[in-house]
This record gives structure tokens, sequence and C-alpha cells, in this order.
């Protein structure tokens, strides 16, 4: 492999890339993105149930609130946060 492919859908493609960018660090900044994109994807933005009745035009960015994506990549390919962090302090470091 050459690079960091253009897709990570499991967490091996995940892993690999990690790999790569601590024997070639200049993907470094790269895998940390992505890793950080990763673990930004486990919220949304959802309507307030408050909100609800309100007509469209009327709402605001006030009516919406964050609240956890249990169906996210994050979670469907087995990552916690522990092991996120881990990766990106590893990278940083080297």
């Amino acid at each position: 492999m050459k690079g960091i492919p253009y897709s990570l859908n499991t967490k091996s493609d995940y892993l690999n890339a990690f790999d790569y960018a601590l024997r070639h660090p200049e993907y470094k900044k790269e895998v940390i993105a992505r890793l950080e994109r990763l673990r930004k994807s486990t919220f949304f933005m959802a309507l307030k149930d408050e909100a609800f009745s309100k007509r469209a035009e009327k709402q605001n960015q006030d009516d919406y609130e964050e609240r956890e994506d249990k169906n996210s990549l994050f979670r469907r390919i087995g990552f916690d946060n522990s092991e996120i962090d881990k990766m990106i302090e590893e990278l940083k470091k080297c």
C-alpha cells in the first residue's frame, strides 16, 4: 500500500492506516484528522421535543440539541473513545 486509502470502512482499515502513519510520518496529520472526524461522528443534531410544534420556518439553531447516534460508524466497527484517544496521542508523540 502506498499512502492512505480514500475510504476507511472497517476497524482494521483504521488500524492499518494508523500503523502506516507511524512508519511514514508525512501521513500523521491526515490519520489524526480522520480519527477525530470518526470520533465526532457519534453525535448528530436532532430537533428538541418542545420544538416539534413549531413550523419549519420558525425553527432556529436553538431548537436543536446534540444526541448520541447509536448507529454511527464509530460504534458499528467496534471502536471506543479510549482506543481513539490512545491512537491520536501516540501519533502526536512520534
